[in-house]
């Protein structure tokens, strides 16, 4: 994971982690209501290291969560 700015990090995945499934996850109202729960800060609203660090992701096997992605991203083409 890196900081660029205040506002933006480059998360990098593990192998035992799709990027596509994670991202799916985050815009999920699961990942969102997590998101929501951990927001920090008074006008501009953000999470901290700590809390990216800390945010809990149910991770099935790898060959499950590349075949929730692939499913997600049909439904993105479809809408």
């Amino acid at each position: 994971m890196a900081n660029v700015n205040q506002h933006v990090w480059i998360v990098r995945t593990a192998e035992n982690l799709d990027p596509l499934f994670l991202s799916g996850y985050l815009n999920s109202q699961f990942g969102q209501a997590q998101i929501l729960s951990f927001q920090a800060g008074g006008n501009r609203e953000g999470l901290n290291f700590e809390q990216i660090r800390n945010f809990n992701i149910i991770l099935p096997p790898l060959p499950e969560q590349e075949k929730i992605a692939a499913v997600l991203s049909a439904a993105d083409e479809e809408i």
